[in-house]
């Protein structure tokens, strides 16, 4: 188990400093000029480890609801319903409108990297008619 713990924390660290220095390369939207996002930026980290005791982020059908349109980065502990393995790992969740939108124009992209490295990604849409995101079956991708 510690093993899995020190690849977690390792995987964390090394996507942390990619992300540090990429985040500085993207382009910054700007209102004015394109009419899609506001001024700033458009991606987050989060680094608390999510847990099924956190009451926001322990499904990972329900991260839209809590999160940001853009980019967001979370450390996933191995029992978060809907994970596509129970194996800790890292989720790159990106959705395109504003939080807890769940609309026919919400589009959600998940990317799930595991400790064990294997590689999963599921697409959602926003659903008009029960207010969810229907999410399209996890695959494995590497």
């Amino acid at each position: 188990m510690l093993e899995i713990e020190a690849i977690q924390c390792g995987l964390a660290s090394i996507f942390l400093a990619i992300l540090s220095v990429v985040g500085g390369l993207l382009p910054k939207s700007d209102l004015e000029k394109d009419g899609l996002m506001t001024k700033g930026r458009s991606y987050y980290t989060y680094t608390g480890l999510m847990t099924t005791s956190d009451p926001y982020f322990n499904d990972l059908n329900n991260i839209y609801k809590y999160t940001e349109r853009g980019l967001s980065i979370f450390r996933c502990n191995g029992d978060i319903s809907n994970l596509p393995v129970q194996e800790a790992g890292l989720l790159e969740h990106i959705q395109r409108d504003d939080k807890n939108n769940s609309l026919g124009s919400q589009f959600i992209v998940q990317t799930y990297y595991s400790a064990a490295g294997t590689t999963f990604r599921r697409y959602g849409n926003g659903n008009n008619v029960n207010n969810t995101i229907n999410y399209k079956e996890w695959e494995q991708i590497l």
